[in-house]
Formats: structure tokens, sequence, C-alpha cells
């Protein structure tokens, strides 16, 4: 092999490392913003489930509050 095929080869492959290097800076980038993307879902999550139990809740006082009425009235002579 002479120099200048050697030297072809090492540039080569400094352009195929530079090419990865800015591949894996992309992905990182990407990658942080999944992260706060999910860590945005989980939260919206977590509040939806909130909202939703609480709901339930309301619901199944109202009900066995319309239960006692409904008791409270078949008992009535």
């Amino acid at each position: 092999m002479d120099n200048e095929l050697l030297n072809n080869k090492f540039i080569e492959i400094n352009k195929k490392i530079d090419s990865l290097i800015e591949l894996c800076e992309m992905l990182q980038q990407d990658n942080i913003e999944l992260i706060s993307k999910n860590k945005n879902f989980e939260n919206n999550k977590n509040q939806a489930e909130e909202r939703y139990n609480k709901e339930q809740a309301v619901t199944q006082s109202r009900l066995d509050g319309l239960i006692s009425k409904l008791d409270n009235f078949s008992d009535t002579p």
C-alpha cells in the first residue's frame, strides 16, 4: 500500500466516524425530547386518573344517597 492510498483510507474512516458522532448526537437529542414527552404523558395520565377516581367517588356517593332515599321510602308505611 502506498501512502496516498493509506491516507485516503484514513480520510474515509474519519468521515465515517464524524457521521457516526453526528448521528449519536442527534439520537441523544431525540432521546432527551422523548424522555420529556414521556414525563408529560405520565403527568397527564396521573392527573386524568385522579380526576376519574374523584368522579367515581362522587358518583358512588350520589348513588349511595339515592339508594338510601329509596330504602327510606320503601320502609315508610
